[in-house]
């Protein structure tokens, strides 16, 4: 998960609007490209079911609940769907919502497996990652 830090931020008080949605975005985007989390990315489709129900995400095609399947194939396009409803949110109040849904995913076990890797990462954004996770127990 992305580092509590980043959270404590968010929740205060002394953000504005666009300041709290774009370090949201970023967040979202940590966690749908952490591998630590969600290693496949169909795994992923119970964390991107809040944004689904928030937004009442529809598939144009088949006329059914969600993004369509070819969208979890690719982690970047997911992101862009999410980021894309995101960018279009103007009420604080369903800003607010969304950060509690995305917090209580994380706290609930249930949910995904918390496990940090301790094989070498390939990149500096992991690794940052990585190390603020070992520093926070």
């Amino acid at each position: 998960m992305t580092s509590n830090k980043l959270l404590s931020i968010l929740k205060k008080n002394d953000l504005s609007f666009v300041e709290k949605r774009t370090l949201f975005m970023g967040i979202v985007a940590s966690t749908i490209f952490s591998r630590t989390n969600f290693k496949k990315n169909e795994d992923l489709h119970s964390y991107v079911n809040i944004f689904e129900k928030e937004f009442q995400v529809m598939n144009r095609r088949t006329k059914e609940f969600g993004f369509a399947k070819y969208v979890y194939a690719s982690r970047p396009l997911l992101f862009s769907r999410i980021a894309k409803l995101l960018y279009g949110l103007d009420k604080p109040s369903a800003l607010n919502q969304l950060i509690n849904k995305h917090m209580a995913f994380f706290k609930n076990s249930t949910n995904h497996t918390k496990s940090i890797d301790h094989k070498k990462e390939n990149s500096i954004l992991a690794d940052m990652e990585l190390n603020d996770e070992r520093n926070n127990k």
